[in-house]
């Protein structure tokens, strides 16, 4: 992971604004974990470049749905 130094901003108390930072991070971390393992699967399938390509607008859909992206 990499680390970059983020300013507090004025008025925010600084160990919530560490743990909504961290939630971010987390959260992020998890859906890359997640598309690299979609990555991986769509690479193994049998799936025509043309139904590998469907398939990734419906996850991206159902990911929009979820507020995923």
């Amino acid at each position: 992971m990499k680390v970059i130094n983020v300013p507090v901003p004025n008025g925010v108390d600084e160990e919530t604004f560490k743990r909504i930072v961290l939630g971010i991070s987390r959260r992020l971390e998890e859906s890359h974990k997640r598309l690299q393992e979609l990555d991986e699967l769509l690479k193994d399938s049998e799936l025509s470049d043309d139904e590998a390509i469907e398939m990734g607008r419906e996850l991206k859909r159902r990911a929009r749905e979820r507020g995923w992206y």
